[in-house]
């Protein structure tokens, strides 16, 4: 936990520019926790300390042992149906969490199409991300949505990925 990650080739992240130029974004950005505020004030003027307990305190450590949980979860044990060739790492899909996790928790259905906001590909897969982005979708609040089989791949990604078990 304490050893430093020093990569050759570290990944670059660097957000659009109409990303760093909006102000609606720089704002929401430094005001994430103050956002909580009215929340709990809120809670605690209808249910008391343990509405606020719950709905912001539990809520958040929640969010923050799922995202680790699923992260770990997902990138070491459970079912595939994608395998990419030269990948260091595979992810897996966490049968049964699907719910809780907005989708997050079909990890190997990520790692073979990073760019899909879809994340449940498959019959018995549950994504309710997607379901609220089809929704905003339809109120013409989002657009440009990526989905599997329009995402472009690279080259060396359309070459190497095969499918486990046949759609």
């Amino acid at each position: 936990m304490h050893g430093a990650l020093k990569l050759d080739h570290p990944p670059d992240f660097e957000p659009s520019a109409l990303y760093q130029s909006s102000r609606t974004m720089q704002r929401l950005q430094l005001t994430a926790f103050a956002q909580q505020i009215p929340v709990a004030l809120l809670l605690l003027w209808g249910g008391g300390p343990g509405f606020v307990a719950w709905a912001v305190c539990g809520r958040i450590s929640l969010s923050i042992f799922g995202h680790w949980a699923v992260g770990w979860v997902a990138h070491n044990q459970g079912h595939r149906d994608f395998h990419n060739e030269g990948h260091c790492t595979q992810g897996h899909n966490v049968r049964g969490f699907g719910l809780i996790t907005f989708g997050e928790a079909y990890h190997n259905n990520h790692h073979a199409f990073p760019e899909s906001a879809r994340l449940g590909l498959f019959p018995g897969q549950p994504d309710p991300g997607w379901w609220v982005l089809q929704a905003l979708r339809k109120m013409g609040l989002v657009w440009h949505v990526v989905e599997p089989d329009v995402t472009p791949m690279t080259q060396t990604m359309t070459q190497t990925m095969t499918l486990e078990k046949p759609i």
